[in-house]
Order: C-alpha cells, then sequence, then structure tokens
C-alpha cells in the first residue's frame, strides 16, 4: 500500500500482521502518532502480505496545524500494488474503499494526483467533517509468482473469494465496458455525488447528451475518468465557494452559474452557501449583510432604522445602510472579520 496526501494518516486494523507491520514503522521512526506528510515525507509505503483478502482496514486522514497555525486540509491518495507473473500490478486505493465511516456515505473526491506515474484519485473528508475515517476492503490475493497456479492468471491478482468479486462489481467505474468518452451514465453519476453535487444541477450527466458534455471535448475527443474528476472538481470548488482555483471572489452571475450546473441551486448573495445556517460565514457574506444589502433580497435587513431617523450618508450609495466601512466591526478590517466569524449563521 502506498499513500500520499496532505495532513496526518494512520492505518488501523484488526489484523494482528498489519497491526505488526504498523507498530514496526512506528517504532522504527520513534512515532506513534501516526505518518505526517510533508515536504521530506510526501508519502509512506506500507508492505503487507500477499494473503490478506478479505481483510478489513481503515485509513485515517485528518486535519492539522502547521508550527504556524495554519490548518492544512487533509487529503489521502494511494495504490494498492503487487507482483504478478507479468509485472507489477497497481491500482487506486480509491477502488477498495468500502465507505467512509465519519460520514457513512462513500468518500468526497477533491479532483486526483500523481502517484508513482499514476493518476490517483484525491480523498477529502466530507461537508462539517475534518478527518476521513475510510473503511477498506482487501479484494483479491497476490500468490507467489514462481508457483504454478499464477499461470493462470497471470496478468493480475487473484479473487479468491465471492464477496470480493461483488465487491470489486460494485463499482459501476470498475469494468471492462467503461472507457475514456464512453463510461456508462452511473460511473458518471457516482463520481458527480461524491464530489458534492447533486442530481439537480444542470449538468447532472442523466443522459446521454449530458454524459458526453463531460466525457469528451469539445471536438469530440474522449476523456479519462482522472480528467472528468479534474475538470469537475474546477466547477464544484466554484459552485461551493464562489471562487476560483486561485482564491479569487466570482462575479455573482459566474458563481450562479456554477451552482446551477453543479447543484441547481440559485446564487442571489454572498450569503448563498451551505453553511449559512451555521457559519462561519465569508467576509463577502458578513461584509454584504454589514452594509444592509440584504434589503432589497431574499436575505432581509440586517437592521431596521426608524422612519424619523436619517443614517449617516458619509460614502454610502443608499440611505438604508447605517454601518460605516471602516468602523470597529466592518467584516473587511481584521477585528471586525473575526467577531462576525464568531457569531454564528445569517440569522
Amino acid at each position: 500500500i502506498i499513500l500520499t496526501g496532505k495532513g496526518s494518516c494512520d492505518i488501523r486494523s484488526n489484523n494482528s500482521e498489519i497491526t505488526a507491520i504498523i507498530r514496526k514503522m512506528q517504532d522504527a521512526r520513534k512515532h506513534y502518532g501516526g505518518f505526517t506528510f510533508d515536504d521530506k515525507n510526501k508519502s509512506f509505503e506500507f508492505e503487507f502480505p500477499g494473503n490478506l483478502e478479505g481483510t478489513e482496514f481503515y485509513i485515517i486522514s485528518t486535519d492539522m496545524s502547521n508550527d504556524a497555525g495554519v490548518v492544512m486540509k487533509a487529503s489521502i491518495s494511494g495504490l494498492i500494488r503487487g507482483n504478478t507473473a507479468k509485472g507489477s500490478f497497481s491500482m487506486d486505493i480509491s477502488h477498495i474503499v468500502q465507505v467512509d465511516r465519519a460520514t457513512g456515505v462513500k468518500p468526497r473526491i477533491s479532483g486526483t494526483t500523481k502517484l508513482d506515474g499514476f493518476n490517483v484519485v484525491r480523498m477529502i473528508p466530507g461537508k462539517g467533517q475534518y478527518a476521513t475515517l475510510l473503511s477498506c476492503l482487501i479484494p483479491f490475493s497476490f500468490m507467489d509468482t514462481n508457483e504454478y497456479e499464477t499461470g493462470s492468471c497471470d496478468n493480475g491478482p487473484v479473487i479468491t473469494q465471492a464477496n470480493s468479486a461483488i465487491f470489486l462489481n460494485s463499482d459501476a467505474c470498475f469494468n471492462k465496458k467503461n472507457k475514456p468518452g464512453d463510461y456508462n451514465l452511473e460511473c458518471l453519476q457516482s463520481r458527480w455525488m461524491s464530489m458534492g453535487g447533486t442530481s439537480e444541477g444542470t449538468g447532472y450527466p442523466s443522459t446521454k447528451e449530458k454524459a458526453d458534455a463531460l466525457q469528451k471535448t469539445s471536438d469530440g475527443s474522449p476523456l479519462t475518468l482522472e480528467a472528468i474528476i479534474d475538470n469537475l472538481t474546477i466547477i464544484m470548488l466554484q459552485a461551493q465557494t464562489g471562487r476560483n482555483a486561485n482564491g479569487q471572489q466570482l462575479s455573482m452571475e459566474d458563481w450562479n452559474k456554477a451552482s446551477m450546473f453543479a447543484t441547481g441551486k440559485s446564487i442571489s448573495s454572498p450569503c448563498d452557501v451551505d453553511d449559512a445556517t451555521t457559519g462561519p460565514l465569508s467576509k463577502e457574506c458578513l461584509s454584504y449583510l454589514y452594509m444592509n444589502q440584504g434589503t432589497t433580497s431574499h436575505i432581509g435587513a440586517t437592521y431596521d432604522l426608524p422612519t424619523w431617523t436619517t443614517a449617516n450618508l458619509v460614502g454610502q450609495p443608499v440611505r438604508q445602510t447605517y454601518c460605516q466601512p471602516g468602523a470597529g466591526m466592518d467584516p473587511n478590517t481584521e477585528a471586525g472579520l473575526k467577531l462576525g466569524q464568531s457569531l454564528g449563521g445569517v440569522e
């Protein structure tokens, strides 16, 4: 097993052989709090016995803070690899993940990354979570390549249990019929949902035409599943945050377009986000509320003034604004942002 990612990770299992391997690695490193990805340790390799078919183990990936207090968001990617009569066999570890126990569903996906020459899916904590608890099942056995039996299955690992075959076939993207430019709807829909999209999104691949819009370029060239995931990651990020890949705020028109495509949710203000109920709110949303811009939208007024009161109009375009730019509670100031983000959701 080869893992890469960000934050910290750990492997746990009720299997004594796996536990002994992890403990030995920890002893060698003189560190028992898991494994931390950094510039010196971009990946970790765990050598498991080849005869563990049907064994369950857990990969725990957790957010962590560096010495400066900056939070490094968790992500995990990996390969399961073994030797066969025809050479090394490698498979994206996402194919052996049964469920993220932290959320109770398949892990959330955010783009792909390169690992030993392979594009592998990047798995991240679910919404509102700081960690993943990935339940993995080893669905095949690696046999000694010198054994006679390997001649009947020389290009991959051996499946010896019916449950393993059922599990592998449960992933709609993991069968021989799927190929670049021609993935079935169930495959594309499963990846769409795991990336945070919904079936209400205008781009949801519910038809062959919509599927082709995702899996082919404008000139009809086929896209791999990894390329589709990377393309969708950009759109999902825009829909969920209102920002582009460089962190720049999108125009309301562009944000609404991305949100409608991904989730079918209309965006008419910077407060139209999933965490608007609980917070913390973005600087843009807090500023929108502070400047009372919700007066003319479905958000509603942040505050009202008596009809006989005249607000201070210094630098203000509309009369109903009372709070002033640059004042102590302005979210565009450091103190104002800190205060605003401590107050909860929009209500």
